[in-house]
């Protein structure tokens, strides 16, 4: 995971893709509340990242 203020997506296409499943009438407070949950859960996520991002021995497989 990128640090607080680091992005993996500078140009914001990630969350261009992340907001193209969430409904428009829901959309308002989206960013705040996704912001809102990688904080919540950033040591899990992080964990996550680890064992399964790239570089990981699963992504190593393609998978």
């Amino acid at each position: 995971m990128a640090a607080p203020g680091e992005q993996h997506w500078p140009d914001g296409a990630f969350l261009d893709v992340a907001l193209s499943a969430v409904r428009t009438e829901e959309r308002q407070g989206c960013i705040e509340r996704l912001e809102a949950f990688v904080e919540q859960h950033r040591a899990r996520l992080e964990e996550l990242l680890h064992a399964y991002g790239p570089g990981s021995r699963p992504a190593s497989h393609g998978r």
